[in-house]
């Protein structure tokens, strides 16, 4: 099985979109989710 690589970049807030992994650099208490890293799922 190939082995993907992925990119990390920051992006602004407005350029987020489904489908996209987010990986948050902070400790979890410094903001409002409950995990630090997540897939975009779905358009609230």
């Amino acid at each position: 099985m190939p082995q993907q690589s992925f990119m990390i970049k920051k992006v602004k807030i407005q350029d987020l979109q489904v489908g996209m992994y987010v990986h948050l650099p902070k400790r979890w208490f410094a903001h409002p989710f409950y995990k630090n890293e997540f897939y975009i799922k779905s358009e609230a």
